[in-house]
């Protein structure tokens, strides 16, 4: 699983990006008005972004607008996203320095959605990388989300596998998703860290074997020392 900031998240994307514009079209909420770049399952897979999600939008937002909104100006103000369809990391790129009210953050958001052409890509470079354990673990939690919604509405309906596949696909997901919750998710962590990270693994078991070798030598040579 890739960091959502991770370039690598970014490369891998682009290397399948003509297989994924063409499973996007079996999606319940295919738009064909809308540049692949912008599709639902675009956003989901490089910005983590659901706008059937609006309960996850006002959390998220909380943190982007300014603090003098109430709770009930926020979920209006979910809702305008959801149906504009604004990721939260375009929000970064505005401005609300001079604003004082809910009509003047609603104008802002307006503008926002109406002029700005950045592609995923540029609104990838607004994202903020988990600061703590917490964090790390609601993004896991949402990329597994993510797979398994798009398993369930996006792959099902493009190749039509047998149904013990699909539920047996469910249950691993939803195996996962326990584990990512319980307390054995640090050796979850240390048991996949080979697959997670193979060359970085592989880079310090390198060292680690070079480092036995070399205090091997040296007590060889401090035996050999003392042996003169």
């Amino acid at each position: 699983m890739i960091p959502l900031t991770s370039q690598d998240r970014e490369n891998k994307f682009r290397n399948v990006e003509r297989e994924i514009i063409s499973v996007s079209v079996y999606s319940s909420d295919f738009d064909p008005l809308l540049p692949p770049s912008k599709s639902p399952l675009t956003y989901q897979l490089l910005l983590q972004e659901d706008f059937s999600d609006e309960e996850r939008i006002l959390k998220n937002i909380k943190g982007v607008l300014p603090k003098f909104l109430n709770e009930e100006e926020l979920k209006k103000i979910a809702s305008f996203i959801t149906s504009r369809r604004i990721p939260i990391p375009l929000l970064r790129r505005a401005s609300f320095k001079f604003v004082e009210n809910f009509q003047g953050v609603l104008k802002v958001l307006e503008n926002l959605a109406e002029y700005s052409q950045l592609s995923v890509y540029d609104l990838r470079r607004e994202l903020i990388p988990p600061q703590n354990y917490q964090e790390v673990l609601e993004e896991i939690n949402q990329d597994l989300s993510i797979l398994k919604q798009v398993l369930e509405s996006i792959i099902i309906n493009a190749v039509y596998p047998e149904k013990s596949f699909v539920i047996s696909t469910t249950r691993y997901v939803n195996q996962l998703k326990e584990l990512i919750n319980s307390e054995k998710f640090d050796d979850f962590l240390i048991e996949s860290l080979p697959l997670l990270k193979r060359e970085t693994y592989a880079e310090i078991s390198k060292k680690h074997t070079l480092n036995a070798l070399l205090q091997e030598l040296l007590e060889k040579i401090e035996n050999f020392k003392m042996a003169l």
